[in-house]
This record gives C-alpha cells, sequence and structure tokens, in this order.
C-alpha cells in the first residue's frame, strides 16, 4: 500500500467516525463530502441488520424493528498498474 493509499485510508476513517449513522444520513451527501476530500468520487456500501423487539403489556403485544447500520466499505483508487488497470482499496468500518 502506498503513502497516499494510506493517507487516504486515515482521511476515510477520520470522515467516518464523525457520521452518526443513528440519524438521518445521505450516502450521496457522504459520497460528496468525501469527493472533496480525497479528489475522487468513492464507492461506498452500507451493511444494515435489524433486530425485533417484542414488548407486551396489559393491552397485548407490539413489535418493533429496529434497522442499525452494521459496517460501512468504502472503495477508492490509488493509481493504476502499469498496464493501465487501476488498483482499488477497499476499507470496512464496524459501526
Amino acid at each position: 500500500m502506498s503513502l497516499t493509499s494510506l493517507l487516504k485510508q486515515e482521511m476515510i476513517e477520520n470522515y467516518l467516525k464523525n457520521v452518526d449513522f443513528s440519524k438521518d444520513y445521505s450516502v450521496n451527501k457522504m459520497k460528496m463530502e468525501l469527493r472533496s476530500i480525497l479528489k475522487e468520487t468513492p464507492g461506498i456500501e452500507i451493511t444494515h441488520s435489524k433486530d425485533t423487539m417484542i414488548t407486551e403489556d396489559a393491552i397485548g403485544s407490539k413489535k418493533v424493528v429496529i434497522d442499525k447500520v452494521k459496517s460501512v466499505v468504502v472503495a477508492f483508487s490509488d493509481g493504476e498498474t502499469s498496464t493501465g488497470i487501476p488498483i482499488i482499496h477497499k476499507i470496512e468500518i464496524y459501526v
């Protein structure tokens, strides 16, 4: 991994630490903001997990589904090989 790639990885990690995934967030906004930092548009994949909670009271039971972000994968480039094929790196952050 090159020095440029390590710096990009650090910038991505610092950015993602400041995103509040418990509230509304936008993948498009994340791409735009990371683009201004990295000078390229990264690929972003978000994995969700769903938990179901059932509560009971005198009236009956109530089912609540909780959708949480499990992890975020960001793909970015690090130049090209000698044959012109892009070098792609991925980092995964668990939330």
